[in-house]
């Protein structure tokens, strides 16, 4: 298999992506991986924890403020060479001094060997946060998933004070019913810090997968140009069961599932859309973002410069991006972005996300935002004094 070394380094719509090693033993029905042969499979070394930071930290979309996940394209606890590899990788972490924020997404069983090196390494103020990625689905579809590790997860990351956010993904006809809603919730709110709801995300290359699911496999559509999948019935039963956890936060974006367990603004342009909004988030949040963006909103000259820098000031009309915008006045649209050559539009309107981080308090200060959608990634950009378009 012909593997690509820039792979190790991407940017993701709420933090940069480090993958050193590729491939998932594990062999979920649903997972992006499968088109590309990396599940089932036993996971490729593409760099060693020296390099791996190295390219972090040489990366043009790096700062020190932006969050760090390490393996999303693996499971970096689903094999015994994936563990080792984590506490090498942690262990340079520590030798580096790197303060940035380092996320593991796991379903797989922490080592105690891990839960002991993180606990040490909080206590001279490293960040980690561990999303466990728990839908309730059973071997049927998360072939080779151990369930009662998964959940003992959340009992001993809530027991040794490690930050935990549910990653409830995805969402299929299984696991949508509102008696599962509640069941998960049950559990899950005891010991995690917030349940974070994301849709199925997927390619045409990958409906020969959903066999589970017939009546995806059935429908005319690209699906490239859809965010994110839910059964109609998910929705509405997650309508019905949220207000009852009045006090423990479920959301709809990651920025602010990592905002809430770090106990700051949320970062990504989320706040005060109508994402914000349906998120069930604790009073105590709401307040640490509100006084933050009410405060924080760089100028006009400072947008200016970042986007000139980045060669967006060609004024002209969108129209060819209606599917992928809400646009509130189109004839108000001061800018177009026109990515540099070799660049796409996902890579530099982040690059301008995390630039402005570092204008205003290291936390990019957005009120209303602009919000695109382009290769089945939302993006929030930049300050709503970008007229003409607003977060939908």
């Amino acid at each position: 298999m012909k593997i690509k070394r820039t792979q190790i380094c991407e940017q993701h719509a709420s933090w940069l992506a480090i993958n050193p090693i590729i491939g998932c033993a594990n062999n979920c029905r649903y997972c992006f991986l499968r088109p590309e042969n990396l599940n089932k499979t036993k996971p490729i070394q593409l760099a060693n924890p020296r390099e791996t930071i190295n390219k972090l930290l040489q990366s043009k979309y790096y700062n020190p403020n932006i969050p760090v996940a390490i393996g999303t394209r693996t499971d970096m606890f689903g094999t015994i060479k994936n563990r080792n590899y984590s506490e090498r990788f942690l262990n340079e972490w520590e030798f580096r001094k790197i303060q940035n924020t380092l996320i593991f997404i796991t379903k797989c069983k922490i080592p105690n060997s891990i839960l002991r090196k993180v606990m040490k390494m909080q206590k001279t103020n490293f960040k980690f946060i561990f999303f466990l990625s728990y839908s309730g689905l059973d071997n049927t579809i998360e072939l080779g998933i151990n369930l009662t590790d998964l959940r003992n997860n959340f009992k001993c990351l809530k027991k040794v004070g490690i930050p935990v956010v549910h990653y409830w993904r995805p969402f299929i006809p299984q696991n949508s019913y509102k008696e599962k809603i509640e069941d998960m919730l049950g559990y899950v709110s005891k010991y995690a810090n917030a349940s974070i709801v994301a849709g199925l995300r997927m390619t045409a290359k990958m409906i020969n997968q959903f066999g589970f699911w017939t009546e995806l496999q059935k429908m005319d559509i690209d699906f490239v140009k859809v965010e994110q999948i839910f059964p109609s019935n998910a929705i509405n039963n997650l309508k019905k069961v949220i207000p009852t956890y009045k006090t423990y936060p479920i959301l709809y974006a990651t920025s602010c599932a990592v905002a809430n367990s770090l106990k700051i603004p949320e970062y990504n342009g989320v706040f005060n859309t109508r994402v914000c909004k349906k998120s069930s988030c604790t009073n105590k949040q709401r307040e640490i973002c509100s006084k933050f963006h009410a405060k924080h909103r760089p100028t006009n000259i400072e947008i200016d410069k970042v986007l000139e820098g980045y060669r967006i000031s060609e004024a002209r009309n969108i129209d060819n991006l209606k599917p992928f915008l809400y646009m509130n006045n189109p004839a108000e649209s001061r800018y177009t972005l026109k990515p540099p050559s070799g660049e796409s539009l996902l890579e530099v309107s982040q690059r301008i996300l995390f630039f402005l981080q570092k204008l205003s308090a290291n936390i990019v200060p957005t009120h209303r935002p602009i919000l695109i959608i382009t290769h089945g990634s939302i993006l929030r950009a930049v300050n709503g004094r970008l007229k003409g378009i607003d977060a939908q």
